[in-house]
């Protein structure tokens, strides 16, 4: 027969996992911006296609897999229907290069991706793992965490360059849908003139 004591402690460690399952707790947490910066320098295949226009250049690796999914972002995202593109751009030109998200979107010969917002993303991750149960504090920490990866804009001076990922809303997009990908960047601001990016990604 358990003493009292270890009865005690016994239901104080029940007790706890009660209200932790009752509060909430979304452990999902993606890696940071720097430890993503120090993974591209280590890995020179990282990049899967590349493009040029207008003297920006750009690099892209779409992350379908499980396995880059579980490692960069702790979850799923591809099964949760959403596609993370991470992108590197460089301003190659004389003058600035400015763009503000969510004027981008992806083209193949078979599909169209469009950019979704952080509470999109965060209701895809949701549904996906039925976390139906958080904290105010849950939520400002997850879209802390997966905001941190975003590139909701660029502002980048000559020889510059910024990486980060643009969540797209994945649907029924897979791998074979990868002929001929477009990125088409609309409201660039090139210097002080407007402009529309059109980025044919070739494979590396």
């Amino acid at each position: 027969m358990p003493s009292r004591t270890r009865l005690k402690s016994s239901l104080f460690l029940l007790l706890m996992l009660f209200i932790a399952a009752a509060t909430g707790c979304v452990n999902i947490k993606p890696v940071s911006t720097s430890y993503l910066h120090d993974y591209i320098q280590e890995h020179d295949d990282f990049w899967q296609f590349a493009g040029e226009q207008s003297g920006v250049r750009i690099r892209c690796f779409f992350s379908l897999s499980q396995d880059s999914n579980l490692y960069f972002f702790d979850a799923d995202l591809y099964d949760a229907g959403i596609v993370p593109v991470f992108i590197e751009i460089e301003n190659i030109r004389l003058d600035s290069v400015r763009w503000t998200w969510p004027d981008v979107e992806i083209k193949t010969d078979q599909w169209r991706l469009e950019p979704v917002a952080e509470g999109q993303l965060r209701e895809a991750v949701f549904k996906k793992y039925g976390i139906d149960s958080y904290t105010e504090n849950d939520l400002e920490q997850f879209d802390n965490s997966f905001g941190e990866l975003l590139m909701s804009e660029i502002d980048i001076g000559e020889g510059e360059k910024i990486t980060g990922v643009i969540y797209f809303k994945g649907g029924r997009f897979h791998p074979g849908m990868m002929n001929s990908p477009m990125m088409i960047m609309g409201n660039v601001w090139i210097g002080d003139r407007k402009a529309k990016l059109v980025f044919r990604l070739n494979r590396l």
